[in-house]
């Protein structure tokens, strides 16, 4: 997924093949890896990763998400509520003015696409 400040391309941030690439990076995991991080994960019937779990509620997937996302997307641990947050994330956040959180809620196919959402000011 992607996010963009509406005729301002220089704020494109996110990565729109992230779950190409959790699929990627998850395949490539170790069994340890893949074990902690499966009850965050959604899985389709061919076993590719559809959804996954928020972050603050899964801390476990941090770990492989940063593996391929880390500085490309806000992957979820900005500063908040008295904590520092994780540098990356608080950089993904830094120029933002009016995008918060965005995703895509479609388990379908199509969820397994780059899709671009953008937000006017």
């Amino acid at each position: 997924m992607t996010v963009q400040q509406v005729g301002e391309p220089g704020t494109l941030k996110g990565d729109p093949l992230f779950m190409q690439h959790l699929n990627h990076a998850f395949r490539k995991a170790s069994k340890e890896t893949k074990d902690k991080c499966r009850g965050a994960l959604h899985f389709d019937k061919k076993g590719d990763i559809i959804r996954l779990e928020p972050i603050k509620f899964h801390p476990e997937i941090e770990p492989l998400i940063r593996t391929f996302a880390d500085g490309k997307t806000y992957i979820g641990v900005g500063a908040w509520n008295g904590s520092p947050g994780h540098k990356s994330d608080n950089e993904q956040v830094k120029s933002s003015r009016s995008c918060s959180r965005c995703h895509n809620s479609n388990p379908g196919p199509r969820a397994k696409q780059g899709v671009a959402i953008r937000i006017s000011s």
